[in-house]
């Protein structure tokens, strides 16, 4: 009986705070910084603009289907935020439902607050997970299939594609070149020219813009990456007689480090590694079910991590913008830093 109460009421908590941040989430006012701005206006003037979101037509038809159901910015922040929260919700309950909790809570703290800010992208990531779902069980075909939708919200979805080059676990002298090239390249390259390169290409001024940001080494982050990295070579000979899931979850979590490394330099072109996140994630979940010792402190250990990692972001990005909230409903002024960009 004690047991069936405090199952009950892990639920609704869980269920209670998912509800409390979908609500933080879709009711906010303007807050998010600069792009918010961007894509508010975009979404207003949609109909007079077009498609100028060139590779980017998912985006486009988004906004003009929920602007023609209503044409006001708070509308799609609403609906934006209800299918992120929702699709992390059913993300993590899919794959595991007596650590669905577990599964949220990562996810939750790493992007719930870039779910205010980067709308496209964010609609990507989802995209591209549910990919990786189908990937897992060697369904290729629809893998790409959602990679190509993913790619029409935000271009840089395409970089899932890479997950296709292993069929099979890395070796081991592929695991630990990697992680060697990957600490090269993010100390000692600057992984911005990038986009200048890809800017020109695409002919895309916003990812030329983002070549000319100066950013300071994350050692934040970066130790995260080799903590990870560490953990991963210590259970390589398990992972090694795996099923493909097991050793495709190894393989995105290895990509993570490696993406971790490569951009730790670039906030910017960091956010690549939102798309390869699921991998360590589940790998934590993979760890928590397995029979290795002290898995209580490891359980502790991670949701620490992650909570730092929340309030870390709540308070300094963007110099501390997000704060003090405000949802739609309240009348006082916010002085938010960007709100000399509102144009109505």
């Amino acid at each position: 009986m004690q047991y069936y109460k405090s199952h009950h009421l892990a639920i609704f908590l869980f269920f209670s705070g998912f509800l409390l941040s979908l609500f933080i989430n879709s009711f906010r006012d303007m807050i998010g910084g600069y792009d918010i701005y961007i894509y508010a206006q975009y979404f207003e003037n949609v109909k007079e603009n077009g498609n100028f979101l060139k590779y980017e037509s998912g985006y486009y038809f988004l906004n003009l289907l929920l602007y023609n159901i209503y044409p006001n910015r708070y509308f799609l922040f609403f609906v934006i935020g209800f299918l992120l929260l929702l699709s992390f919700l059913f993300f993590s309950i899919k794959v595991t439902k007596r650590l669905a909790f577990f599964v949220f809570f990562l996810i939750f703290c790493k992007l719930y607050f870039y779910t205010f800010v980067y709308l496209r992208q964010i609609l990507a990531v989802v995209i591209v997970w549910f990919g990786f779902y189908f990937l897992f069980k060697g369904n290729r075909r629809f893998f790409l299939i959602f990679i190509a939708l993913g790619s029409l919200f935000h271009i840089s979805a395409l970089i899932g594609i890479v997950v296709l080059f292993a069929k099979k676990i890395f070796n081991i002298k592929s695991v630990i070149l990697i992680f060697i090239l990957g600490l090269v390249l993010g100390f000692f390259v600057n992984t911005q020219q990038i986009f200048m390169i890809l800017g020109g290409f695409f002919d895309n001024n916003r990812l030329i813009s983002n070549s000319n940001n100066n950013n300071l080494v994350n050692y934040f982050y970066f130790l995260e990456a080799v903590s990870i990295y560490i953990w991963l070579m210590l259970r390589y000979d398990f992972y090694k007689k795996e099923n493909y899931r097991n050793q495709m979850i190894f393989n995105l979590s290895l990509i993570y480090v490696f993406l971790n490394l490569l951009t730790i330099n670039d906030a910017t072109s960091l956010r690549m590694t939102w798309f390869f996140l699921i991998g360590p994630i589940l790998f934590f979940l993979n760890e928590l079910n397995s029979n290795i010792k002290q898995k209580g402190i490891l359980f502790f250990g991670i949701i620490i991590y992650f909570s730092i990692i929340f309030i870390r972001i709540m308070i300094v990005w963007d110099g501390g913008d997000f704060l003090p909230y405000k949802s739609i409903f309240q009348d006082e002024p916010r002085f938010g830093r960007w709100e000399f960009l509102e144009y109505r």
